[in-house]
């Protein structure tokens, strides 16, 4: 079932990636830039604070923002999903002008905090950015590498949550072989006292109470052999399998690296992979909001 998932997710995200690689294949010679102008007036843009928007057509709140495109909400109903290869110029600056898609766009979230590394990742994005041809391609890209970038974070987790949860079963498998030889030792001294104190209440040396003793020694010791014998087998079997579970979300942790390699964005992979911390990239996003530019 985890294969199954972790296929579909590669699935779904590939797909789209591929269809926003072709674009970015193309030449940059003919990027436009940013005027200063434009440049000192995105640094006065405030973020939106509502989701209404009116858009070909349509109109609504922006509930849902990912690499296939928007979705609105017009009273109770949901309307059909928006690709942005589908809206128009103006569509995608209503859209920006959303606070769902303006947080979209701007931040990544991440367990990690920003750090000097976030610093590198938000220049990486915004070349990213910049090299699209139109509004429309900046969009879905920075959608798409965004995707990404979760969908990595998401697979350096489960590899370490898998890992350290193969490595907890393996010392449990390690300590329970190293008991095996004291709890069967104790199993067999356990039936030698058994039959002492049998003999010695056969010949009137030993009480009723001792052999019940006798017998419960006996009763514990077996468990405790049948519980290691279940400590090695279960641990074994649960070490076994969080490592493939580890070896499914590391390889997964190299596709995504190498998709986002693709657009100029590289993740840390020495000595191990490491998860991308947060980012904040306003500022190229602020600018498509004030300015005419595609």
């Amino acid at each position: 079932m985890m294969g199954l998932l972790q296929g579909f997710i590669l699935g779904t995200l590939f797909s789209a990636y591929i269809t926003t690689a072709k674009a970015q294949e193309r030449p940059t010679s003919h990027v436009p830039q940013v005027s200063h102008a434009a440049a000192a007036a995105a640094k006065k843009e405030v973020p939106p604070t509502n989701n209404f928007i009116v858009i070909s057509q349509e109109a609504g709140e922006v509930v849902s923002v990912n690499a296939q495109g928007f979705v609105l909400k017009a009273g109770d109903n949901y309307l059909p999903r928006v690709a942005f290869t589908n809206a128009s110029q103006s569509d995608l600056r209503a859209l920006l002008e959303s606070k769902t898609a303006y947080d979209a766009f701007t931040a990544f979230h991440s367990t990690m905090p920003r750090t000097e590394e976030s610093k590198k990742f938000e220049t990486e994005m915004h070349h990213v950015w910049k090299n699209g041809h139109s509004l429309s391609e900046k969009i879905q890209t920075r959608a798409m590498v965004l995707d990404l970038m979760r969908a990595y974070n998401n697979s350096v987790a489960s590899y370490r949550t898998s890992m350290g949860m193969a490595n907890d079963a393996a010392s449990i498998n390690q300590s329970a072989l190293q008991a095996e030889p004291g709890v069967e030792a104790a199993a067999s001294n356990a039936a030698v006292n058994l039959n002492s104190v049998r003999d010695a209440r056969y010949n009137g040396d030993a009480s009723r109470h001792e052999v019940r003793d006798a017998w419960h020694g006996v009763r514990q010791a077996n468990g405790e052999v049948d519980n290691n014998t279940v400590r090695i087998n279960g641990s074994a079997g649960l070490a076994n399998s969080m490592q493939q579970n580890a070896e499914i979300y590391w390889r997964n942790c190299e596709a995504y690296a190498r998709a986002l390699e693709h657009y100029g964005v590289t993740v840390p992979t020495k000595p191990t992979y490491e998860p991308i911390p947060s980012l904040l990239m306003r500022f190229e996003v602020d600018v498509a909001r004030v300015s005419h530019a595609p």
